[in-house]
């Protein structure tokens, strides 16, 4: 059962490393939305191990794997656009949803290739198609 999947021993490690390296950049997270999923909820709790966000994670359904694009968007258009908010989801959504934020086509997603672990940075002042502006793209492994 994909849902019920764990994190694996290197996936821990990856989500530890980057939980670190996002403490060092003094990363600030006002708002998390993580799928059910047990490995990206795992995720999630690495992550906030890792750094000073006092954020309760909101558990949701659209941002499973294979969810409907225009769904995460109706939830990312109800988030605080002031805010820095963290999706904590999986292929081939994140991909879609990178390359619809950034180029305005879902379709565009083989340009931005991410391994489990791997994390986009999305500068989006305003929530639509096209309007986002990709400032990291970032893979494992990292260092240690």
């Amino acid at each position: 059962d994909d849902a019920a999947r764990e994190l694996t021993a290197r996936g821990q490690a990856d989500i530890r490393a980057l939980g670190n390296l996002l403490a060092l950049d003094h990363v600030r997270v006002d708002q998390i939305i993580v799928s059910p999923y047990v490995r990206a909820r795992q995720t999630c709790e690495l992550l906030q191990q890792h750094n000073a966000w006092q954020v309760e994670p909101m558990i949701e359904q659209a941002v499973t794997p294979d969810s409907v694009i225009e769904h995460v968007l109706q939830i990312l258009s109800a988030c605080d656009e002031q805010h820095s908010l963290l999706v904590v989801s999986h292929q081939p959504l994140v991909s879609a949803l990178t390359a619809l934020l950034v180029d305005g086509r879902s379709d565009f997603a083989f340009h931005y290739p991410m391994s489990p672990g791997s994390l986009a940075v999305i500068d989006l002042p305003v929530c639509a198609p096209g309007q986002g502006r990709l400032e990291k793209l970032l893979s494992p492994p990292y260092e240690r």
